[in-house]
């Protein structure tokens, strides 16, 4: 068996093992939502519908996330050796004070522990978004070593290009009007929580770390793909 179809035999396995939980899953959603259908109430008589599932989370969540979010740090790194405090010191803070409000990881965080509460599990993830981004811009004007340094990148494109003859005290001297097409990678730190339905892990796993396989199923745009560096032929 190649690699790859051992791998795509654990998704299938883990695919399966999310199916079979499904029903769990929707059950505790309409307790939540304060459906019952597991408890029919007899034709003709009247019905009660309780959300005690509902106010329960609602009551504990936000003092759960207060003891993880409320702190001075959030997230502190400790030094590993003589000569690390301020290393450490600067990623504390950049975590702290950076990554933590530019990522969506507060509301990331809220979103697992809601899950966690509702379904046993709540899944966190964080990734670094990576795209290719296009930028088009106009230039006129240009001297022979702006132009020349201007176009120089590989990742420059020429559209449009015109040279003139212009006089500049007393002395012609050529200048450039060029239309570019500028490529370039953005990268985003981001911060998100799993939706149980799409997270994958093996059957036969306790923890993650136990796990032969663990991933989350998504459907994803060709447009979105390419971004991230996918070939377009390819997809």
């Amino acid at each position: 068996m190649s690699q790859f179809s051992a791998i795509a035999d654990m998704v299938r396995e883990a695919e399966r093992h999310a199916e079979d939980l499904s029903k769990d899953r929707i059950r505790a959603t309409e307790y939540y939502r304060g459906t019952m259908a597991d408890t029919p109430a007899d034709a003709a008589r009247s019905k009660v519908v309780s959300r005690d599932v509902r106010d329960n989370i609602k009551k504990v969540l936000p003092s759960i996330v207060r003891t993880i979010l409320n702190g001075d740090e959030v997230v502190k790194f400790e030094p590993m050796a003589a000569g690390d405090e301020e290393s450490a010191g600067q990623a504390s803070d950049y975590l702290n004070f950076v990554v933590l409000n530019e990522s969506g990881a507060r509301q990331a965080i809220y979103d697992a522990v809601h899950d966690a509460l509702l379904l046993r599990n709540g899944i966190l993830k964080w990734w670094v978004d990576e795209r290719q981004a296009v930028k088009i811009s106009r230039h006129t004007g240009l001297p022979e070593d702006a132009f020349a340094q201007l176009v120089a990148g590989d990742d420059v494109e020429v559209m449009e290009h015109s040279e003139a003859v212009e006089m500049v005290e007393g002395q012609p001297v050529t200048v450039h009007d060029v239309k570019i097409r500028r490529t370039y990678w953005t990268r985003d730190i981001r911060a998100a929580a799993v939706p149980r339905e799409r997270f994958l892990i093996h059957p036969d796993a306790v923890t993650l770390q136990d796990s032969l396989i663990t991933g989350e199923k998504l459907a994803m745009r060709r447009g979105d793909l390419v971004a991230m560096g996918y070939d377009r032929d390819l997809i």
